[in-house]
């Protein structure tokens, strides 16, 4: 008799996965925790640079900076279990590059501010939980 090795008793291979997804997430944790310790750090920077660009300082700059914050909040969130972080950041990221358009940054920034005070918002829900 054949032994079902995708069933549901020990010594599977659901069992090994099951292990193995746990194993990963009690590793992730403290890199988890150190995403989470950064991320008022991250808001306010974004604060900072919001303010710059609507007072018209050095607005390229700026936006390149908030998009590079984007980036590094796309890269990792989710694999931190961040799921909508990332892809608000992914999204803002997008919109905010300069790497094939046309627009102006301060043009880019109009069309992306919506979607990263989306981000905030997700970045502060994190904190809030």
């Amino acid at each position: 008799m054949a032994t079902d090795t995708l069933s549901n008793g020990p010594g599977t291979l659901r069992d090994a996965r099951a292990a193995s997804s746990a194993a990963f997430a009690t590793a992730l944790e403290p890199v988890r925790r150190k995403f989470i310790d950064t991320i008022e750090e991250r808001i306010l920077a974004i604060e900072g640079l919001r303010q710059d660009i609507g007072r018209n300082r050095d607005v390229d700059a700026s936006v390149r900076a908030v998009a590079g914050i984007a980036h590094k909040l796309s890269g990792v969130s989710a694999t931190l279990g961040f799921a909508r972080v990332g892809a608000l950041a992914a999204t803002a990221e997008n919109m905010l590059s300069a790497e094939g358009s046309r627009l102006t940054a301060a043009d880019r920034w109009a069309l992306a501010a919506d979607q990263v005070e989306n981000l905030l918002d997700a970045l502060e829900s994190i904190l809030d939980t």
